[in-house]
């Protein structure tokens, strides 16, 4: 996972997983990921060039929220006698994460514009670098797909 930088598709997103985006120069070789410990006491001025998104569900209950909503979604599907693994389910919870990421996406060059604007909001409100996941109401297809990628392998 980590030398290249994907999920595989059955590979779980636990607490503590964090994705780190954009330029790894002050940590030394863009191979070696800086820890979470370092990312989280680097100050605001020094990493612009950074994203970094946390999964952890014991810091972000809005995390949590949107993970009982996923599961109340497969409850529901499981009730109406839709299997877990139906396109049906999928659907419906790609159109949540659709509706907490900003909606769909219609410019891509609007959406970055908002992702910039509400990501240094973030950050500049939690002074941290490392945002959580569930607080992100604003989504890239990286972000939007680590969501997804959470909802469906809880």
């Amino acid at each position: 996972m980590q030398s290249f930088n994907v999920l595989d598709y059955d590979e779980k997103v636990v607490d503590g997983f964090y994705d780190v985006y954009g330029v790894v120069s002050d940590f030394g070789t863009a191979e070696k990921i800086p820890s979470l410990v370092d990312l989280q006491s680097t100050p605001l001025t020094d990493m612009l060039g950074y994203e970094v998104i946390l999964v952890n569900r014991a810091v972000d209950p809005d995390l949590m929220h949107l993970e009982q909503a996923s599961l109340c979604l497969a409850v529901n599907c499981g009730m109406n006698g839709i299997s877990p693994q139906s396109s049906v389910l999928v659907q419906k919870i790609a159109d949540l994460v659709v509706q907490h990421m900003g909606g769909p996406v219609i410019d891509a060059n609007d959406m970055l514009r908002s992702w910039v604007t509400k990501s240094f909001e973030l950050r500049t409100s939690i002074n941290n670098i490392v945002l959580p996941l569930g607080c992100l109401t604003i989504g890239l297809s990286r972000h939007r797909a680590l969501l997804f990628k959470v909802y469906t392998l809880m």
